[in-house]
C-alpha cells in the first residue's frame, strides 16, 4: 500500500510524495503560481519582478560597486571575478 510521510519544517508541511521537490507544500503553493514552482524546480530560480522597492535594489547595486571598486572593503573570504566573455 502507498504510504504518505509528512515532516513538519517550521509550521510548513512536505509531503515526501510531492511532486516537488525544493519548494515545500503548505507554504509555496500558498505564494507561488504552479507554473513558478515547476520553472523553480527545473532552474533553481525564479524572478519576482517588483520583489522589492527599486531603492533597496539601488543601495545594493551600489554597495556591490563600492566592493569591486575598492579592494581594502572586501571581507578576505570575498573573491571579485570579472566576466571575460
Amino acid at each position: 500500500h502507498d504510504e504518505t510521510h509528512e515532516t513538519n519544517t517550521n509550521n510548513c508541511t512536505q509531503n515526501t510524495n510531492s511532486q516537488y521537490r525544493y519548494t515545500l507544500d503548505g507554504f509555496a503553493d500558498k505564494i507561488l503560481t504552479k507554473e513558478q514552482r515547476d520553472f523553480y524546480e527545473e532552474n533553481g530560480y525564479i524572478v519576482i519582478k517588483n520583489l522589492l522597492p527599486q531603492s533597496d535594489v539601488d543601495i545594493c547595486n551600489k554597495r556591490f560597486d563600492d566592493i569591486v571598486a575598492n579592494p581594502n572593503i572586501r571581507l578576505n573570504e570575498m573573491l571579485v571575478m570579472r566576466d571575460v566573455g
